[in-house]
Parts: C-alpha cells; sequence; structure tokens
C-alpha cells in the first residue's frame, strides 16, 4: 500500500512535534551573563581604596561595599572625594548622596551589613535586577563581575557552597582586589549576593557575598527602588535555539501546506466548474481551451511549489539528524565529566573468624569484627570510566574474642586495636597496630604489637579477605600467630 504524501507530511510533522516536546536543560552560560550585565557593573575609588559597584534603578542609585568608601578612623568619606566610572570608563560620574546602609556593628573588621548606597549624576540605562527569591539553593552556579587589574572589568564563575549563614552567601568563587562591593549573579543575570573581600584563615577560593534579601530590606527601609525581572533569557542552550529554528520553519511549513491545500481545492472547484461548462455548452469550446491551459500552468506552478515543500521536508529531517547527534553528542560528554572527579574515600564494615595458635598445645578461634575508614590515592584515571585499582591508606578499629575450642568455651571479655592500613592496588593490605585493651585471658599471655598482611579475593561491595598476623608483648618475645576469613561491606564515596 503506497501511502499518500499527505500523509507522510503529517506522520513527519508527529514525530518532530514528539522529539521537541522534552526541553533541554537550563543552561549557565558565564558568556551571555557577562555581556548582558557588565555595563550595570561601576568602578567605585575613594582615598581608602578601590572597589566595585553596580546600579539597581535607573534614578543613579548604586550599591557596594561600605569599606571601599571608608576612612581611617571608620567614618565615610566625603561625597566630593568618591569617583565613580562605567565600563571602559565611557563615563566618569559625581556622587551626591550617600547613605550608610550598616547597622554599627563589626564582624571580622568590616561593618555589618558592610553595605553603602550612592546616588550618582547619572541615569544608567541597565540597571542589574535582585533575585525574587529569599535564599540561593547550595550548589547553583553564580558568576562574580568587578574590577581588577588596573580597572578591567573581569569576571570569575564558580558556585554556592553554604546558604545557611543568617545574612552571608559562603562561595566558592575567585575573590580579588578590587571585586568588593561587586553583584554575584545567577544564570537569569540577577543579583543574589554583594561581594565582600576574602576572610582570613578561610580556604582558597572560599569567600563571602552579603545575601540579596539583606539588601532588599535594607533598600526598602530607605524607600530605594529595586527591580527582579532577570535580564539574560535562560534556557537558550545551542541545541534549544536549532530546535527553535526548526520549530518555526515547522511552523511555517504546516502554513503553506494548508495555503497549498486550500489552493488545491479551489483548483479542483474550477475544474468541475470547466467540466459543467464543457457539458452545458459546447460552443465555448475556444475558452474552454484557454480555461484549461491556464489550469495547466497554475498546475505546473503548484508542482513545482510542491517539490519546493518537499525540498524544505528533507531539510528538515537532516536538521532533526542533526539535533538527535548533538543531543547524544552531549549526552556522551557529560557521561564522560561525571567520571573525571572519581570517590577519594572508602568506609568498610567486616566480620569473621580466625584460628589463633599459641604453642604447640594451646589455640584458640578468634571471632572478629572491624570497621575501617580509608583515603583513596594515586587514581589513575582513563577515559570514559574509572580505573577500579588505587592505593588507599587509613585507620581500622578492631573488637575480637576468644572461644577455646578444647573446653567448648566462649570466654567471657573482648579486647580493642586499633591499626594503620596500607593498601596495594585495593588487592594486597598490610596493617601494624596495638591491642589497646583486653578484658579477658589466655595462653598467649600480655599480647600488646600486632603486623599483619591480607589478600582481597573479592571486590566492593561485598569485599572478602583473607588475612594473616603476629601478635607480640612489647619485648617482642612471646609472639603468637592468627590465620583467618573476613567477609563484610565497603563503598567509595565523595567525590572531589
Amino acid at each position: 500500500m503506497i501511502l499518500h504524501p499527505r500523509v507522510l507530511l503529517v506522520s513527519l510533522l508527529f514525530i518532530i512535534s514528539a522529539l521537541f516536546e522534552s526541553a533541554e536543560a537550563q543552561v549557565f552560560d558565564a558568556s551571555a551573563i557577562y555581556q548582558a550585565a557588565v555595563r550595570g557593573v561601576v568602578l567605585v575609588e575613594s582615598q581608602g581604596g578601590t572597589g566595585s559597584g553596580f546600579f539597581i534603578n535607573h534614578d543613579g542609585w548604586l550599591v557596594t561595599n561600605r569599606h571601599v568608601i571608608e576612612a581611617e578612623d571608620g567614618s565615610l568619606e566625603n561625597a566630593s572625594e568618591i569617583q565613580v566610572y562605567t565600563a571602559d570608563y565611557a563615563d566618569t560620574l559625581s556622587v551626591v548622596q550617600i547613605i550608610d546602609a550598616s547597622n554599627g556593628k563589626k564582624i571580622n573588621g568590616y561593618s555589618h551589613p558592610d553595605l553603602v548606597f550612592l546616588r550618582t549624576d547619572f541615569s544608567p540605562k541597565l540597571v542589574l535586577p535582585l533575585s525574587p527569591d529569599a535564599n540561593t539553593p547550595v550548589g547553583e552556579q553564580v558568576e562574580r563581575i568587578g574590577n581588577e587589574l588596573s580597572g578591567n572589568w573581569v569576571q570569575a564563575n564558580g558556585s554556592v557552597s553554604t546558604n545557611n549563614l543568617p545574612e552571608f552567601l559562603q562561595i566558592q568563587t575567585p575573590v580579588n582586589h578590587g571585586n568588593s562591593g561587586g553583584p554575584l549573579l545567577n544564570k537569569a543575570g540577577q543579583v543574589v549576593g554583594v561581594v565582600t573581600l576574602t576572610f582570613q584563615n578561610i580556604a582558597e577560593n572560599t569567600n563571602f557575598a552579603t545575601k540579596s534579601s539583606v539588601l532588599k530590606e535594607r533598600l526598602a527601609a530607605h524607600n530605594i527602588k529595586f527591580y527582579t525581572r532577570g535580564i539574560v533569557k535562560v534556557g537558550e542552550s545551542p541545541l534549544e535555539l536549532n530546535a527553535e529554528q526548526v520549530n518555526r520553519d515547522r511552523d511555517s511549513l504546516n502554513v503553506d501546506n494548508d495555503r497549498l491545500r486550500i489552493q488545491r481545492e479551489t483548483l479542483d472547484q474550477e475544474k468541475d466548474k470547466f467540466r459543467q461548462q464543457q457539458i452545458e455548452n459546447a460552443a465555448t469550446q475556444a475558452s474552454a481551451i484557454a480555461i484549461r491551459k491556464e489550469l495547466a500552468n497554475k498546475e505546473s506552478e503548484l508542482q513545482i511549489r510542491e517539490d519546493s515543500l518537499v525540498g524544505r521536508q528533507r531539510e528538515l529531517e537532516s536538521a532533526e539528524a542533526s539535533l538527535r547527534y548533538a543531543k547524544k553528542s552531549f549526552q556522551q560528554d557529560y557521561d564522560a565529566a561525571q567520571y573525571l572527579s572519581p570517590p577519594r574515600f572508602a568506609i568498610e564494615l567486616m566480620g569473621g573468624v580466625g584460628y589463633w595458635y599459641v604453642r604447640d598445645t594451646v589455640s584458640y578461634a578468634q571471632p572478629r569484627f572491624t570497621l575501617t575508614a580509608l583515603h583513596r590515592f594515586d587514581l589513575n584515571k582513563q577515559q570514559g570510566h574509572e580505573s577500579d585499582a588505587a592505593n588507599r591508606i587509613g585507620v581500622q578499629y578492631g573488637v575480637h574474642g576468644v572461644f577455646d575450642g578444647k573446653n567448648g568455651i566462649l570466654q567471657r571479655g573482648f579486647a580493642q586495636e586499633l591499626s594503620i592500613l596500607l593498601d596495594l592496588h585495593e588487592v594486597t593490605r598490610f596493617q601494624f597496630g596495638r591491642v589497646v585493651s583486653r578484658t579477658y585471658s589466655s595462653a598467649a599471655g600480655d599480647e600488646y604489637w600486632l603486623v599483619g598482611f591480607g589478600v582481597f579475593v573479592h571486590p566492593y561491595p561485598l569485599p572478602i579477605t583473607i588475612y594473616g598476623s603476629m601478635v607480640s608483648d612489647n619485648r617482642f618475645f612471646q609472639n603468637s600467630f592468627v590465620v583467618g576469613l573476613s567477609i563484610g561491606y565497603g563503598d567509595n564515596f565523595l567525590q572531589m
């Protein structure tokens, strides 16, 4: 059975619509954010130092850190001593009003909150909106824009590390001299925080920004207007842009197809009318010939347009194939990226039993339980997957008892041990430790030190090890030996 072209066309359009019903994840486009927001960021210079700031309304109001314009005695400098420069030094602005937004408290030497509002003699075309959300989720990507390197407008990306501090966001974003007072932006170009200088004795790239909720509260307290609508359209990845273009082409194709259908219906009506005229009046044959020619021309034109639509349909199919390939490549790249940072730590919980040989006539069964924490290092990475082998170092806490098989009794009491471990390629294990306490008695005397060796015969998550160890007293004179088998659960965790 041969399907009509219209049926094929409708089926294909249905498939295209189904493919585009799944939306791409919103992407964080650092370049788009910078281009959209940089004209709203300014350089602030005073006798006390240099910092950044940003416009929040068209009346010339901007926000920066209080310490940027503080004098040595902690007071604010005069407006005449403050200079404001827009991007690329296009304009030099004068400050006509200063509002201190702090509450007089100090944290780490800075006013709290470390905010000040400056009104300039300038009406900016671009102002930066504030995030309408009360808080910013942990892990959300952010971008800070500020002035450094002799007045260059520089951006840096990072993420929110902690949002549970009362008035600060902890961010994993580089902050340099001259960035103070600059905006911290989300993917929509909305301000989620005001950058503050790095606190001392904190890890590198761990910095802080005053939350936008605090900024909005202080602005409202001083009746200063601000906006919240984003300036960057989110969700516009390259794949989505291509998808939108294909959708537009599909809509255009549908319109042209409807027009073609109407014209063909009109043509069919004209043919029916022409046949009726032939039957009713043979005398109009000459006119009918002319009409026939005109209809033939129209038929030819419609055929050309149909061929053109078929060509456009093929172009749409090619575009769909390209989109599928791009999505597949994107997913492969994303999957590969998940293995660039393998787990760095491991934990084990094991239980087993060993044969404890003391001397010729004395031996015991030794039930034993251990809890182990390990750090994985010297990881080998391969394209597309993580190597199964790694070296590890860690500590182990163990508890064991004693079962006297000769007399058939489990002795009362137990011993606790603490050891240092070294694993090579997650196959062999070396152990050195000490018995820290013991409440049972045995023919072995006082055992204090232990040296052991083990082999993993089954990997995580259900590890099985065969182990052997030597136990000795403080003088390493009286020795005994243990050989046993352990089984338990182990897992790797914490990618870094």
